[in-house]
């Protein structure tokens, strides 16, 4: 019973592994809109991808929900089997779930940037009001001014490059998540957990 119930809690453990290493691929695919189901498919056993692919909660949210419902199953057998007592094992499970709640916070903070955009309406308002500015800006500095020719050239310019590239940042802070590097970020952090699992195998008896 002791070996199987060691085998047990070592599948789950590693179950909960590979939930952790695919929720950052999920997430960026689900702020990116992108299809993470092949990914799901090859990390996950068929019948947790399943349920996965299949959840009516976005996929980071059944995530975490589904590695909640694990850590709870381990906690409950190993109060009928450890001799510790169980606010030993409270304590390690209400750290988790501080760790679980991050994970529900980060990826609600982020849904709620993707699903909140500036309106197309302001976005178009502004351009247009830039390109009216840098349109007149050459007429009222003849006028005001008795600038060279080349001076007022230079002046424009430059005055057009900044103002344009302030606009160009604001429209990919709008839509920020596409820009940001959130491969390599997944990527790492899926290199972590492996790391904490290779850890954890080779620990000495």
């Amino acid at each position: 019973d002791e070996t199987n119930g060691g085998s047990s809690a070592t599948d789950c453990t590693l179950l909960i592994g590979r939930y952790l290493s695919i929720f950052p691929w999920v997430l960026k695919g689900t702020l990116r809109a992108e299809d993470d189901e092949e990914l799901i498919r090859r990390v996950l056993p068929p019948n947790e991808a399943e349920w996965v692919l299949n959840s009516p909660a976005k996929r980071p949210s059944a995530i975490v929900v589904r590695i909640r419902n694990l850590i709870a199953q381990q906690l409950k057998a190993q109060e009928q089997q450890s001799s510790q007592p169980s606010t030993v094992l409270t304590i390690g499970h209400l750290q988790m779930e501080e760790r679980l709640c991050d994970l529900e916070t980060s990826f609600g903070r982020c849904y709620r940037i993707y699903t909140s955009p500036i309106p197309p309406t302001y976005t178009r308002h502004t351009s247009r009001v830039l390109f009216l500015h840098l349109l007149l800006l050459p007429l009222g500095l003849v006028g005001a001014t008795s600038v060279s020719p080349l001076l007022l050239i230079l002046t424009c310019a430059l005055t057009s490059y900044v103002l344009v590239g302030i606009d160009e940042i604001g429209l990919e802070v709008e839509h920020a998540f596409p820009m940001m590097p959130l491969q390599p970020l997944a990527k790492r952090i899926q290199g972590e957990i492996l790391n904490q699992v290779i850890l954890v195998k080779t620990l000495p008896s």
